[in-house]
């Protein structure tokens, strides 16, 4: 069974299509970790927005919990990997014997070209994030 990543949040916002935005403040115990994930940054508290099928109600605190690997799946390929992506294409480029400004204009085109294949491929998927209200 994998890690999930589990933490309290507050109901922001609830709209009539199903959408909550939720706020997730972060656990003391991350300024300590070592690991990287969402929860990082200066910031102690981040917002979400997600769809559910729960009665929610503005104010509600509810639990939230995320797999880990799926989180760790989806930095990779938000973070890392476009810049994988712009490494190769420069050096290759470069190698080619192009003028820097054209490896610059196509390294922003193809991080352009990536972003967008990318939200056509991930446009219906779901992050598996599972929302429980506390009682």
């Amino acid at each position: 069974m994998s890690n999930r990543f589990e933490n309290v949040g507050k109901v922001l916002k609830v709209e009539e299509d199903g959408k909550v935005t939720i706020q997730v403040k972060q656990p003391k115990t991350c300024s300590h970790c070592s690991e990287s994930c969402a929860f990082a940054g200066k910031d102690n508290e981040r917002v979400f927005e997600i769809y559910t099928d729960l009665l929610l109600k503005d104010g509600d605190n509810i639990n939230v919990t995320i797999d880990d690997s799926k989180l760790k799946k989806s930095a990779f390929i938000a973070y890392l990997l476009p810049i994988l992506i712009v490494v190769i294409v420069s050096l290759i480029m470069q190698k080619m014997g192009l003028e820097d400004i054209y490896i610059a204009i196509t390294s922003l085109f193809t991080i352009a070209i990536y972003f967008l294949v990318i939200k056509l491929i991930l446009k219906n998927k779901k992050l598996d994030i599972i929302v429980k209200k506390m009682e």
